[in-house]
């Protein structure tokens, strides 16, 4: 008598190997965004040393020019 307990009787071909869904999602909704958000990070502080950079320079002007009034 078969009861359907043998590996056989659940016989089908083998799994694709593939990404699937699960992978296609993480890679759109995860990883994209993730890169966009990464390069976006290094533009901002790039341009925020840049503007501490110009900021310091003309406080060091100013400093250099009022070192008599500021007794320096």
């Amino acid at each position: 008598i078969n009861i359907g307990c043998s590996p056989l009787d659940n016989w089908g071909p083998p799994p694709e190997k593939g990404i699937g869904c699960l992978g296609v999602g993480l890679y759109i909704f995860w990883i994209i965004p993730g890169v966009l958000y990464s390069q976006k990070v290094k533009k901002d502080n790039e341009e925020r040393k840049l503007a501490y950079q110009n900021l310091r320079a003309e406080l060091d002007n100013l400093l250099a020019t009022n070192k008599q009034l500021l007794n320096i």
